[in-house]
């Protein structure tokens, strides 16, 4: 499997003091994500990333200039593939066959009938296996999710685009090695 990381995105490169900072009262917000074995006992997948597959990442998120931030982050030739989705029922017909390497990173305040979590809950009834990460622009708190077991990361929007694919990046290498 080719590195979760982008051309020229070295994590080690980023300044400690630039990187979201572990949060002691939310542990899965900022750069800490949840271990696979908290949220499913079974931890490989069939169709793994380990085994040569490519992770296919779908992105929703209502403002359409965050999608074209995020994307090329993201995108790695030959380890990832990335969708993204204005709304959640596009991110639900994006959904790939069950087993498919999938991780779903959802904006919490959609301008839809469910909001990210409830999309990100949705999803994990079809692809229990899938990592489902939380973004927002108000912190966990705020929205109320604490220490939310039903997503694998909370990564807060920050001004820093660094700030937001860095959390992600972990948590996705965490889960998928890399």
């Amino acid at each position: 499997m080719h590195e979760l990381e982008p051309d020229g995105a070295h994590l080690a490169d980023t300044p400690t003091d630039e990187r979201h900072q572990h949060d002691e009262r939310h542990p899965h917000v900022g750069v800490t994500p949840r271990r696979e074995e908290d949220i499913n006992p079974k931890s490989t997948q069939e169709g793994s990333v380990e085994a040569g597959g490519v992770l296919r990442i779908i992105i929703v998120d209502d403002d359409e200039a965050m999608l074209k931030i995020l994307r090329p982050r993201l995108e790695i030739p030959g380890s990832t593939e990335v969708v993204t989705a204005l709304t959640p029922e596009q991110a639900l017909a994006a959904l790939p066959p069950e087993g498919t390497p999938l991780a779903v990173i959802s904006d919490f305040n959609l301008k839809a009938e469910r909001n990210g979590l409830q999309l990100l809950d949705a999803i994990a009834r079809t692809h229990p296996h899938a990592t489902r990460i939380l973004i927002s622009g108000y912190s966990a708190d705020q929205i109320g999710i604490g220490s939310d077991e039903r997503i694998h990361a909370f990564v807060e929007k920050d001004l820093r685009v660094e700030n937001i694919v860095a959390p992600i990046l972990r948590t996705l290498r965490a889960r998928y090695g890399g």
